[in-house]
Parts: C-alpha cells; structure tokens; sequence
C-alpha cells in the first residue's frame, strides 16, 4: 500500500489498483453516445412509468458550448491542447476508468450504475481527495481545467517543497 498525500491528508490506495483517467476524454470526443438524462442534483431522470430518459452526448458540442467555441476545428484544437493538461488527469480505479470512457463530465461525477451494475459515477464517492473534488466544479471547460492545474501545482510544491 502507498500513501497518497493531498493537502496534508494522507490517502492510501493500492499502487496496482490506481489508473490516470482523463476527465475530458483522451479520444472519442465525436463519438454520439445515448446516456441517462440527469436532474440538476445528478440523479437520473426517469418518465412517469419509472423507465429511464436518455439523451443523446457528443463531448465535441459539449467542448463548444462551454468555452464558448464556435466551428469544430477550434473545439478539436482546444481538445488537443488540453486533454493531457495535469488538471484534466485525475486517479482512479482502474475498473472505474474503464467504465467512464467517453460519458458526459456530469455523470463521471456523479454516483450511479449502469445497466450491469458497475459503478459509473467515480469522482463524487472517490476515497482519492484530488478526484472526490471534482465534482465541485459546475462544468468542464478550460477556465474548470486551468484552475484545477494551479490547485494541483501548489499541493506538489506543498508537498515536494520545489
């Protein structure tokens, strides 16, 4: 077991079990996924007869639409200069991250299951403090990122004394 530290908390996890996973998705930004609709408290919507609502998810339109990007290219270019940023990566489960792919930023915050009973909603019920708080964040766009990296930057030089 090794200690994780973030803010003078230690946090044990299991080296083997951990993986980097990316909160904007690595690739699969113009992938059309069907995902559960979701109510502002992160609960899934559901119609009168209890079935689950889906919606339709590009991370491409979601890219635009939160950093106020217009044409796609822009959105690509935004992508590729952010996805691998210190504050887009975060620890997790290395099931969990398999799990999460290219599901919108709501519901990798949020707690829930898919259809197969594996959890999807990793960050808000993550013991890894650096991930639990992510869900503070009301979007994923740049200004979320670039402020994440900072918070992350003073922890290291907190803790490495750099």
């Amino acid at each position: 077991v090794t200690g994780v530290q973030t803010c003078a908390l230690p946090i044990f996890v299991p080296e083997k079990n951990i993986t980097v996973e990316h909160i904007m998705p690595q690739k699969g930004i113009e992938k059309n996924i069907s995902v559960p609709k979701l109510k502002p408290d992160g609960t899934v919507e559901t119609d009168a007869s209890g079935n689950e609502i889906v919606e339709s998810f590009v991370w491409l339109n979601y890219i635009k639409q939160e950093n106020k990007i217009t044409d796609d290219r822009d959105a690509k270019s935004f992508h590729q200069n952010y996805k691998n940023r210190l504050g887009n990566l975060t620890l997790i489960d290395r099931k969990k991250n398999s799990v999460l792919g290219v599901y919108p930023f709501k519901i990798k915050c949020n707690a829930g299951k898919d259809r197969n009973g594996v959890e999807k909603g990793c960050f808000k019920n993550s013991q890894i403090l650096i991930t639990n708080e992510i869900p503070n964040w009301s979007v994923w766009n740049k200004e979320s990122i670039e402020e994440r990296q900072k918070k992350l930057a003073a922890i290291a030089i907190e803790i490495w004394k750099i």
